[in-house]
């Protein structure tokens, strides 16, 4: 019988009368047997087969694709799991590979292995995301991949053809921020209702409107806004309140996003963030201090941004000139 070439694997017939005796196996590793102090090969087996023919045809193939077939069952979903499993303790963000992965919702129950580019491409496409968030999952896909390569859940070549996704297709449901306009910050300015109270206070602060609803009154004193809950690490901060702004009552979310699209001709919540940053840079306020304020990193500058102390007056400043020209 001809030899198989090396870590080919092997194939041979066993004994008895059974319907499919010939088996094909192919060494995986080998492990420690300390009694006997030597290692101990193990194998996979590929399967049994009627005929010796049809076992070094499974072999082969194997060879040409060596994820087990269980293995090529797992899902987008399976893969993420164990792979998050694995590798969220060694970072310390996690928030944009989760926001990622609900990108990959429409196709997370089908198996990683037979998923084909156009269906990657139709997830995105489909997902109603701009381009920064599309990078993410992009990113996230490279890992889930290289982590199924790894584990011989798919072959190399499904892993190579992520670098073919587009990630530049406009987002069809992108907002265009706006700015409140000067007549609209003195409606909320000179306004009597929680709303009123609510979109200016949200205007001379930069707060988002989540982090707002969230404040407790513990959260508030000494002339301090301390933000514990917010998107990323560096939105958890402590502002100054800028003097003479009152502080208004707690409103659900939803009930703030309703109320101010109707009142305020279509604005969002985040118009008024939008519109802080600018009265911001309007009034002269640096950059560093802006970031700071609003919980944003400076990605073109981060030493700048995690180095830099700046001190408690300049921030009040920024918040008070601001405030004035609100």
């Amino acid at each position: 019988m001809k030899r198989m070439p090396n870590n080919f694997g092997t194939i041979y017939k066993l004994s008895g009368s059974r319907r499919r005796p010939w088996i094909a196996r192919k060494l995986c590793g080998k492990i420690p047997d300390h009694e006997k102090k030597r290692m101990v090969p193990q194998y996979v087996t590929i399967g049994y087969y009627k005929t010796r023919t049809e076992a070094l045809a499974a072999l082969a193939a194997h060879n040409a694709d060596p994820s087990d077939p269980k293995l090529r069952r797992k899902t987008v979903a399976d893969v993420y799991d164990a792979w998050s499993a694995e590798h969220f303790p060694k970072v310390k963000e996690t928030l944009h590979y989760v926001a990622a992965y609900k990108v990959l919702s429409g196709i997370s129950d089908r198996p990683i292995a037979d998923l084909k580019l156009d269906d990657l491409q139709w997830a995105m496409n489909n997902s109603g995301k701009n381009k920064p968030t599309l990078e993410n999952v992009k990113m996230l896909l490279n890992q889930l991949y290289k982590y199924a390569v790894i584990h011989e859940i798919c072959v190399q070549q499904k892993a190579d053809m992520i670098k073919y996704l587009d990630v530049g297709k406009k987002n069809p449901n992108k907002i265009e921020r706006r700015i409140f306009a000067p007549e609209e910050r003195a409606a909320a300015r000179g306004g009597t209702d929680l709303l009123d109270r609510i979109t200016f206070f949200l205007l001379c602060t930069g707060l988002r409107v989540g982090e707002f609803s969230n404040l407790r009154e513990s959260d508030i004193h000494d002339g301090l806004i301390s933000i514990r809950e917010a998107k990323t690490k560096a939105g958890v901060r402590t502002i100054p309140l800028p003097h003479g702004l009152e502080v208004p009552e707690r409103m659900k979310v939803v009930d703030i996003r309703s109320g101010m699209k109707a009142k305020y001709h279509g604005h969002t919540p985040h118009d008024t963030r939008h519109t802080f940053t600018t009265l911001a840079v309007q009034a002269g306020i640096d950059q560093r201090i802006i970031d700071a304020l609003v919980g944003h990193v400076q990605s073109d500058n981060l030493s700048l941004s995690v180095y830099t102390h700046i001190p408690p007056e300049a921030m009040q400043d920024a918040m008070d000139r601001i405030f004035k020209i609100c």
